[in-house]
Formats: C-alpha cells, structure tokens, sequence
C-alpha cells in the first residue's frame, strides 16, 4: 500500500526559480503601464491642440493678436514668449488649456506671424518641475498640427525653425 501522507518537498531553487519569475512578470507589467500612461497623455495633448487650430485661423482671419504672458504681440519668438495656463489665446472666450495635468509645461519661444498666418509654440514634458524635459523631447505645434521631435534642442527654438518662421 502507497503512503497517502507523503509531503512534498521544493528544493530551495525550485522556490527561487518560481519568484524570479513572478517578480519579472510583476516588473514588465509595471513598466508597460507607465509607458501606456505616458502615451496617453501626450495623445490627450495632440487632440486638445488639434482642436485648437481653428481658434489660431480665426485669430488671423479676425486680425486679432494671440497672446503670450497676457500681453499683446508677446508672442514674438524670444525666450520669454511663453503661453500662459487659463489666459486667453486671442481675446476671446478660448484660453490657453492647462497642460500640466498631463505632465506638460509650454517653452519660450512662441512665435506668431499675422502676415504668413503662421504659429509655433512647444511643450516640454516636465513632471518634476525643473523646467528641462524628462525624455529629451518636445512636441511642437504649428498651423500644420503637432509633432513630437527627439533632437535634444527642448527649449521652443526649434519649433519656430521646424515651422518656417
């Protein structure tokens, strides 16, 4: 007759080997999700400028000034032309949107140009707030729509070179 109480025994590799593995798994699924919030977020952005480019063509259609720091023809292309959060974008009811719920911040350098009806401004992605970007890029949004760039030059400059002003 077969003993019934026999006890099964893991060697101490066996039990490690098991971990190893569950661990790995845990950390994979980890990095996956941040990637997946990370893109989320920066799609969020591309949406909420799409949307805003025909605010931009009415401000030239209306001759109206956009406006960068609260002041007219602020947005001059120098480092200081930087949107301002909640302000409004040419006089009217649409303001600048609030980027830094998705871990964004504007850059200097916004540059608007009446008579090429032409814009540029970028956003860095900046979760610890010291004003260099975490990833080495930023998204650049002109009269064309938006483009993320990886060159290493994160302060808005290139962003007015990329779209010709």
């Amino acid at each position: 007759m077969k003993n019934i109480n026999k006890k099964y025994k893991f060697t101490l590799v066996e039990i490690s080997l098991s971990l190893t593995i569950v661990f790995l798994l845990i950390v994979i699924t980890l990095v996956n999700s941040s990637t997946i919030k990370s893109r989320a977020q920066r799609n969020t952005i591309f949406t909420e400028f799409r949307e805003l480019i025909p605010v931009f063509e009415n401000c030239f259609l209306e001759d109206k000034d956009i406006m960068c720091v609260s002041n007219v023809n602020s947005c001059d292309g120098t480092s200081e032309a930087k949107p301002v959060i909640n302000t409004s974008i040419c006089f009217d009811s649409k303001k600048w949107p609030d980027v830094t719920k998705e871990g964004y911040v504007y850059t200097g350098f916004a540059k608007f140009d009446k008579k090429t009806d032409a814009f540029a401004f970028g956003l860095i992605r900046d979760l610890n707030n010291d004003g260099i970007s975490d990833d080495d890029s930023i998204i650049c949004c002109s009269q064309i729509g938006c483009v993320e760039q990886f060159n290493g030059s994160t302060d808005g400059s290139s962003c007015i070179t990329r779209a010709g002003l």
